[in-house]
């Protein structure tokens, strides 16, 4: 037997996100089979700008005639739905829509059949009958403006008689077997609906066991599903300024940034291909994050510890200075010393003299001391930075004894 054809406009406000809903923009769970066999009138962003358009038109209209703006309490976007059956196409449905339009006064601007909702009646399904099949629930979303060409709403016109009408019209256009007129039927939302399914179902599987492992496996099917979230650009976007707002804070190099391009690059590619999870995009970033402040944490220290040695080398020259300059110093004195007119000293010249070399030596002593301190510190830093700590340690160890030698 044929489907039966139905329409159904729902009055009430539509939930938010809806738009982006139809057109498969925002994940759902919904969504079972491939959305490749899908149709879209326009996209979202598109939808939107429609509807803003005529919005503001009618708006307009309605100020022109009302001198008023429109209340705030009326309804000005209404959505629907109907069922298809697997040939059917958008260009089908357009007379219903130009149907909508004409009677209502009002403007559908977005369109999207869905083909990828439905069920698999496999072993678990209580309606089993030892073949797997695939039931695909086709059918197509509509939005629609909720005010006419005035600006006056559109719900008084959809009444009982109109409704009626256009169910006849529906099953004509799409040439499908339109449902019993008499039958005093009410529609059920679809969660409401899915959940007196799965009910239902419960209570024909009497086993209690069976149940239990039902719910257990459903539950660990979802959360399998939400980590195969597909990741999508605004994530990327969204991690990779938060990374480089950390590096900024950090002040790090040139090719740093490079190298954060390059990686954002290669999951760009890798979300065009739907190939990248948003669990998988966060592990990316997080190990890029741990890679570039670990690297940047070693360089820190290496530079203070440079920043140590070169302001040890500093002190080991000012200290060189200071005792060649009092060297200096003593030598002048003694030069400028006259044995002949001078009075008779208290110590003899010679012990003076034998003062002066001894105190000469210590110098010398203290000035090789020094130097050889300074080369130690320019190996160091030489070596620090091109060697590595091991091969330092022996270089100078090396350099010593050759020093020693005479």
């Amino acid at each position: 037997m044929g489907k039966i054809s139905s329409i159904h406009i729902d009055t009430k406000p539509p939930s938010l996100g809806v738009v982006q809903h139809n057109t498969r923009a925002t994940p759902t769970v919904n969504s079972i089979f491939s959305q490749s066999k899908n149709e879209y009138s326009c996209t979202h962003q598109e939808s939107f700008q429609i509807y803003r358009a005529e919005l503001k038109k009618r708006s307009q209209k309605y100020f022109e005639k009302t001198k008023q703006n429109l209340q705030k309490s009326v309804t000005t976007h209404l959505s629907g739905i109907l069922n298809l059956d697997s040939h059917h196409s958008l260009e089908d449905l357009k007379p219903i829509f130009d149907y909508l339009e004409k009677e209502l006064g009002t403007k559908v601007f977005q369109v999207a059949i869905h083909r990828d909702e439905g069920y698999i009646v496999d072993e678990k399904h209580p309606d089993f009958k030892g073949k797997i099949e695939y039931i695909v629930n086709e059918h197509a979303h509509f939005e629609m403006l909720g005010i006419d060409e005035n600006g006056k709403s559109i719900k008084r016109k959809i009444n009982r008689k109109f409704l009626i009408d256009l169910q006849t019209k529906t099953a004509e256009i799409l040439k499908m077997k339109r449902g019993d007129p008499t039958k005093k039927s009410k529609r059920m939302p679809m969660h409401w609906w899915k959940e007196h399914k799965r009910l239902e179902n419960i209570a024909r599987m009497k086993d209690k066991k069976k149940i239990e492992e039902l719910l257990k496996e459903k539950e660990a099917k979802e959360k399998e599903k939400s980590k195969k979230i597909l990741a999508l650009m605004k994530d990327l976007n969204s991690q990779n300024s938060i990374l480089r707002k950390r590096m900024q804070n950090e002040k790090f190099q040139r090719e740093d940034y490079a190298r954060l391009e390059k990686k954002k690059k290669e999951l760009k590619a890798k979300i065009k291909l739907k190939d990248l999870t948003i669990d998988e995009l966060k592990k990316e970033y997080s190990l890029l994050e741990k890679d570039f402040f670990d690297v940047a944490i070693k360089f820190g220290n290496l530079k203070n510890e440079k920043e140590k040695i070169e302001n040890d080398k500093k002190n080991s020259d000012e200290k060189i200075y200071s005792y060649e300059e009092e060297k200096e110093n003593i030598e002048k004195e003694l030069s400028a010393v006259d044995y002949v007119s001078a009075p008779a000293p208290v110590v003899s010249i010679a012990d003076v003299e034998k003062e002066n070399i001894d105190l000469k030596k210590e110098l010398k002593k203290e000035l090789k001391k020094e130097k050889r301190k300074n080369l130690s510190l320019r190996l160091r830093v030489f070596y620090r930075f091109f060697f590595g700590k091991n091969d330092k340690k022996v270089a100078v160890r090396n350099k010593k004894k050759r020093l020693r030698k005479p």
